[in-house]
């Protein structure tokens, strides 16, 4: 009778590291534009090519930095094994399948942008901010975990590969790409059983922490680009619509920054949407209700008679309202649970009545 090794049928652990030929080409690139910018400063030279200089040392510097920063973090870099996935760069510790819902591949919209792998977490008490790396300085509230992406841009391995490896330890973790308001993202019932907060109902507030970073940035970047338009850069347009949209992304945090009212509340008689207006819907009108780590949208039933509105009506009507969850002080779970919890208590009633 032949007897299994169940030690040998259990797949190896798996590590990744850096492409260190690209990332020492990188860091030479950075370290290049950072003192081409500081001799612009410190040459006789006009002010336009001082200003110039400026924004290349600020630019080059700040990515060489956060770059070196990453690089000297301990290897490997990434290991996925049979316990869980770990990342460095974004973790300070494993994070256990048991706590991961899913693992998608993800692109942003905009020309030029990286691949990426988002990992969605069930469990979010189990990640520990890393004590190294860029990733330590965001600020957080305990339970709340951030967008965690892995970029595989400079590891010695393809987002195909990773996933081929996380699919080959957990059988079902990747899954096809999320659409933030799509069906998949729509609050079930059976989510209820996860609600633990108050009775009365859930108040989310913007985290001011958060703001403040942001705002930070915001005006720092729209600064050293400023200096870039008032050098006569040749890519004004270009150049003048960053600019412009730092100097808005910056009047908006200033606004959150300035309201003590919640931006999203969640309660028996209905769900409140804040943002650049207040408007709360009853639980007897909510035809369906996405929640993301992007945005919340509530559907609204639709009468019978309504007359049916083209897409630009549509977008600028107050029906269906949608806010965006950034920095807000509840988790995603907590809020799906919520939303949940007492919708169920709003129908059930509704049904004891008739």
């Amino acid at each position: 009778m032949t007897t299994l090794n169940h030690d040998a049928m259990t797949p190896p652990r798996r590590d990744f590291g850096y492409r260190w030929i690209l990332c020492g080409f990188l860091v030479a690139v950075l370290c290049g534009i950072f003192i081409l910018g500081a001799h612009a400063i410190v040459a006789d030279s006009p002010w336009k090519i001082k200003a110039g200089g400026l924004f290349l040392a600020v630019i080059g510097g700040g990515f060489f930095w956060m770059l070196v920063d990453q690089l000297l973090l301990p290897a490997p870099i990434l290991t996925i094994d049979a316990q869980g996935i770990w990342d460095r760069r974004i973790s300070g510790a494993p994070l256990p399948w048991r706590a991961i819902r899913r693992i998608y591949p993800q692109r942003f919209p905009l020309p030029g942008s990286l691949p990426t792998l988002r990992v969605e977490l069930s469990d979010p008490t189990c990640y520990r901010p890393p004590s190294r790396g860029v990733w330590r300085f965001l600020p957080r509230r305990r339970g709340v975990v951030p967008s965690l992406v892995i970029v595989p841009a400079l590891l010695n391995a393809r987002s195909g590969e990773i996933l081929a490896e996380i699919e080959r330890f957990r059988p079902g973790a990747v899954t096809a790409p999320i659409d933030p308001l799509g069906a998949e993202a729509s609050v079930r019932a059976a989510e209820a059983a996860g609600y633990q907060g108050d009775s009365q109902g859930l108040a989310c507030h913007r985290n001011r922490k958060i703001l403040k970073a942001h705002l930070g940035i915001s005006l720092v970047a729209a600064s050293v680009f400023a200096v870039m338009l008032a050098a006569g850069i040749r890519s004004f347009i270009i150049v003048a619509l960053i600019v412009g949209g730092a100097l808005l992304f910056a009047l908006w945090l200033l606004r959150e920054l300035s309201l003590s009212k919640p931006r999203l509340i969640v309660g028996p008689e209905g769900i409140t949407l804040a943002d650049f207006g207040s408007r709360t819907v009853s639980w007897q009108a909510v035809q369906d209700v996405k929640v993301t780590d992007q945005f919340i949208k509530v559907e609204e039933e639709v009468p019978q008679d309504a007359v049916p509105q083209g897409a630009l009506a549509e977008f600028f009507s107050s029906r269906n309202p949608v806010i965006v969850t950034f920095a807000l002080d509840a988790s995603t779970d907590e809020i799906r649970a919520a939303v949940a919890h007492f919708r169920a208590q709003a129908l059930e009633s509704s049904s004891s009545r008739r």
